[in-house]
């Protein structure tokens, strides 16, 4: 029994990798687009269907994340004997789900919705290989932003205090302090976002093939990177204080545990680091898969010690 669980939390914790990269998908998109303008419009238009391809894929992963959660709490609700009747999914214990799951899937909705506006041949048509202007992205950009808000928005209301406010707090202090701690998780899943672009960078150079200039590859790897790097510099530096404040005051124990998590996520971003700060990226590519599993070692050594250490 141990044993599913154990399983049962290493699928959760992939689950979340999915999700969070995701939900910051569609701000690289944007990105990506307003990259263009400088130049090589066609190849940034490409590069952006395909992160909406690949934002898809990842969203409907990600959708297993509040669907498990839901099914799990109603059937902990049967085994206790209540009824589905006295648990709706709008009431306060059921909205952190169910609401959620709508949220994430309004924005899937989103995604699929721009992808087909980047299937337009009158769109492919009116960008040449030099800069563009972005007005004529602007379906594009609202169907970005929806996404994003909707991401954002299922990342507020898991957490939010739907039954009862934490004592002492307004609605103004618990909302405020929600939100700013949920936009600082969606700011660190630009490091899951950039890390699976960088990824799939050698799958998109073989999708798209009528780009076959080595240097603009290695621009898209390096600007898949610095997104991989700083998506995760403030939540590192966090980790970093945390750990050697317990080291400091005795807590060598925490500070261990801490360790754990900070060693491959140190060595993530110094993977991401090297090829960001290299011209010819390309030629060191195995530090993008070496970056990529030690992300992926990461959150199932923070799923792993989560287990250890709640009961």
């Amino acid at each position: 029994m141990v044993e599913l669980h154990i399983v049962q939390r290493l699928f959760e914790s992939l689950l979340h990798f999915c999700r969070d990269a995701a939900a910051a998908m569609p701000l690289m998109i944007v990105l990506s687009l307003v990259m263009g303008r400088r130049g090589h419009g066609a190849f940034c238009l490409s590069g952006a269907r395909v992160l909406s391809m690949l934002c898809i894929a990842l969203a409907c992963l990600g959708l297993l994340l509040p669907g498990c959660q839901l099914l799990h709490i109603i059937t902990l609700l049967q085994d206790a004997g209540h009824s589905r009747e006295a648990y709706p999914l709008w009431s306060p214990l059921m909205l952190p789900y169910s609401l959620g799951l709508t949220l994430w899937l309004s924005g899937l909705l989103c995604c699929v919705l721009l992808l087909r506006c980047f299937s337009a041949r009158q769109m492919t048509a009116s960008v040449a290989d030099g800069s563009y202007a972005m007005t004529i992205f602007r379906p594009q950009l609202w169907l970005c932003a929806l996404a994003c808000l909707s991401f954002f928005a299922s990342y507020v209301v898991q957490v939010w205090p739907f039954a009862s406010l934490p004592e002492g707090m307004s609605l103004g202090q618990a909302a405020s302090a929600i939100i700013r701690d949920r936009a600082h998780h969606y700011f660190t899943a630009l490091a899951p976002a950039g890390a699976v672009a960088l990824f799939c960078l050698p799958l998109a150079r073989k999708r798209l093939k009528a780009f076959s200039e080595p240097t603009l590859w290695e621009k898209a790897a390096r600007w898949c990177a610095l997104w991989a790097v700083a998506g995760y510099i403030p939540f590192w530096l966090n980790l970093s204080a945390t750990c050697l404040g317990y080291a400091l005051r005795g807590g060598a124990d925490l500070s261990r545990t801490l360790l754990m998590l900070l060693l491959p996520l140190s060595g993530a971003i110094i993977c991401w680091a090297i090829l960001l700060s290299m011209r010819s990226p390309l030629r060191r590519f195995w530090l993008a898969y070496l970056g990529f599993a030690l992300l992926l070692f990461f959150f199932l050594q923070r799923s792993a010690l989560l287990y250890a250490t709640v009961p």
